[in-house]
């Protein structure tokens, strides 16, 4: 019965879009990766303005995504041990079921305490390492490199979706109690969720390239990890775009909570930029493919550093308005050729191919230290609430030389499948 309907839905996404190329075995993983973004969407998207409003410190903000950057990539290398003495989806579910505990720790606890700060950063990182272990082979398993970019259209269009109206009503919801029992409802909702997708879980397929694989590879991944001059580039965009991400996040949240104010103005903006990137993420999917996914990152790029210098001269509602919706255009060209690229890397190496767990516990090293770098200003700013936006500006400008990278790395393996 789940199958059908699964087949009724992708002919329906399917009509007008090259949402055909999609089989069920994705469409399963879809629905387990969407019920991951609903729970973030109830709960994350107001996470950084929770802390600062619980704890009364931009530190405490900084000092958790510090500790969520740091924390997963150790834990990855545990998550390849799972991976491989259990199978692709118990590693999944290891890591729903540490997110839903997150979200329980922070349901009870007194949200002002520092431990608490400290103890869900640990949760919510070894939550993620698990997840995104099994993301690797779990992508590359139900995809393949000329449908991969439609995939990621696909799953960016689903998460946008469902994910519509909840900042919306979240945001209403969270103004109405006007403390913080909006949001502890929001965590035990998200929880129960997180526990909906563990039973989701059980109908992924499972991967044939990890059948029979009980001992972790990371020796001899990491040899030929390390001697993939093509990967290393790819590292060098992940990093670049990690740096990015990693600051500009931290401080338009400072923005929000300056600018904005209210939970409840947030989620209806939250909601307007969803509309346009339904819209962007169709056009994604239909359009990019392997061969122009590093022109449309470089445009992207542009647009990306021409909507933060808009904020930057205009310090107003308006302004970050102007900024959020214009980024949400062009968002999805700048971030997701980061990894389509490095994937397209990896399914090209047989090793690196058959080891997509290790490899991806290897790059999130690099990811994870673009994340600490990109938080490190915070520590030499006296007031980073007011150095913002042009924070912003110049984190955004290293996503150019990152498109291109992408773009070199992608005609050397043009070059290279020409011969």
């Amino acid at each position: 019965m789940t199958s059908g309907i699964l087949r009724r839905i992708s002919r329906t996404i399917a009509a007008q879009t090259k949402y055909d190329q999609l089989g069920v075995p994705f469409l399963r993983y879809l629905l387990v990766f969407g019920l991951f973004t609903v729970a973030g969407s109830l709960s994350g998207s107001y996470f950084g303005v929770f802390l600062l409003r619980a704890t009364g410190s931009n530190m405490a903000l900084m000092k958790y995504n510090l500790l969520l950057a740091c924390v997963q990539p150790f834990v990855m290398l545990m998550a390849v041990s799972v991976l491989r003495h259990g199978s692709v989806n118990l590693c999944l579910r290891v890591g729903l079921m540490l997110h839903t505990l997150s979200y329980i720790v922070l349901a009870f606890i007194d949200g002002s305490s520092t431990q608490m700060v400290y103890l869900v950063s640990v949760i919510s990182s070894s939550g993620n390492a698990f997840f995104y272990t099994a993301y690797t082979p779990q992508i590359l398993g139900y995809t393949t490199d000329d449908n991969r970019d439609t995939a990621y259209g696909a799953i960016g269009l689903f998460s946008t979706v469902v994910s519509l109206v909840l900042p919306l009503l979240t945001g209403f919801f969270i103004s109405a109690f006007g403390d913080l029992t909006g949001y502890k409802v929001l965590f035990i909702l998200s929880s129960l969720i997180l526990v909906g997708g563990v039973g989701a879980s059980y109908r992924l397929m499972p991967l044939p390239n990890q059948t029979g694989v009980r001992k972790s590879q990371l020796r001899v991944t990491a040899k030929r990890f390390f001697r993939n001059k093509a990967l290393m580039q790819s590292m060098g965009v992940t990093m670049l775009d990690s740096i990015r991400t990693s600051g500009s996040g931290y401080f338009t949240t400072l923005l929000i909570f300056e600018l904005l104010q209210k939970e409840a103005v947030m989620g209806m903006l939250t909601a307007v930029t969803a509309v346009l990137s339904m819209a962007v993420n169709v056009a994604y999917g239909r359009f990019v493919t392997a061969k122009n996914r590093g022109r449309g990152m470089l445009v992207g790029s542009v647009g990306a550093l021409l909507s933060v210098c808009i904020v930057c001269l205009y310090r107003t509602a308006t302004g970050y308005v102007v900024y959020s919706l214009l980024g949400c255009l062009v968002g999805v060209f700048m971030g997701n050729p980061v990894i389509t690229g490095y994937m397209s890397v990896v399914q090209h190496d047989p090793v690196l191919a058959q080891n997509g767990g290790e490899v991806h516990a290897l790059r999130e090293f690099f990811y994870a230290s673009g994340r600490v770098l990109g938080l490190l200003p915070v520590f030499f700013l006296p007031d980073p609430a007011q150095a913002a936006p042009l924070m912003m500006v110049l984190l955004s400008a290293l996503q150019i030389p990152a498109s291109l990278m992408t773009i070199a790395l992608q005609k050397k393996q043009q070059a290279t499948l020409a011969q």
